[in-house]
């Protein structure tokens, strides 16, 4: 605590008692959360929804919310199959979510003074600016991020770690310097590159390859796209009202109309918006 300014420790929190013990062995009661309330206040917690927790998923942000945490950085777990949760039985994970994230669209428009969770409050900026002005890529491994191991590599983030101890070798060097080279071949002429979330270490424990995406990831980026535009859509009615916008200049108030403008057309230019309407 003496060296809090120092020191970030970071806090891994799922949502409700219920969603958290399921995600994470039983262990929501063992974590003195006032402790990281007063002193990392502004760092937030990692909230990560899976198949089994995503019908809680508005109620697990709310009360991460309630707790007092300025922040929840919510991103969906990578590497799993989203159709079945872990006893695998069967869940319609596109319609459960299309109506989680409309209960928190309709939730930050009613509380218009709390800071949305980024998987609905997209930076549709981004969108209008396009690709080729894609300066960071959607992930801090390798640049902002390091883990030195046990026997003495430098690698660009723990799940690294996890092939080689798998294969029993050091890992060559992986370049995460830039975004340039980081697009999946599949993903090539999509407008939403820009905010598709990646996970170069899960892509690579899955596939060997850094670029390479989960089909599910898609499938989730568009249906959060389509719920995030239309709340941002909303908000942009009375920008000035919402802790989202507030402090938007003219100008990337403009750019984020540009943004959820396309991205609602890409949706349904596509044939995404039917497809899910037809299930």
């Amino acid at each position: 605590m003496k060296n809090k300014e120092r020191f970030i420790v970071g806090l891994s929190l799922d949502g409700t008692r219920e969603m958290h013990n399921r995600n994470r062995s039983n262990s929501y009661d063992k974590i003195d959360i006032p402790f990281f309330i007063e002193n990392w206040p502004e760092q937030g917690v990692k909230m990560t929804p899976s198949p089994g927790t995503l019908k809680s998923l508005a109620e697990g942000v709310i009360h991460i919310h309630e707790l007092g945490f300025s922040r929840n950085n919510c991103t969906f777990a990578c590497g799993v199959a989203w159709d079945k949760d872990e006893f695998r039985k069967a869940i319609d994970y596109q319609q459960i979510l299309q109506e989680q994230l409309m209960k928190l669209a309709i939730y930050y428009l009613n509380h218009p003074n709390i800071l949305p969770v980024e998987m609905l409050n997209i930076k549709f900026i981004a969108v209008a600016a396009g690709i080729n002005n894609m300066l960071d890529k959607l992930c801090g491994a390798g640049t902002i991020m390091r883990c030195w191991t046990p026997d003495g590599q430098c690698l660009p983030c723990h799940l690294f770690y996890e092939v080689s101890k798998e294969k029993g070798v050091k890992l060559d060097d992986i370049d995460l310097s830039s975004p340039c080279h980081l697009s999946d071949e599949q993903c090539k002429g999509c407008i939403l590159e820009t905010i598709c979330p990646t996970c170069y270490g899960g892509n690579y424990i899955t596939y060997g390859d850094i670029s390479k995406r989960a089909p599910y990831t898609c499938i989730i980026t568009k249906i959060r796209a389509l719920a995030g535009s239309w709340m941002i859509g909303q908000m942009l009615e009375t920008p000035e009202k919402y802790y989202a916008l507030k402090d938007f200049s003219n100008e990337e108030l403009a750019m984020t109309a540009k943004g959820v403008i396309q991205t609602q057309s890409f949706l349904e230019q596509t044939g995404f918006m039917e497809e899910l309407q037809n299930g």
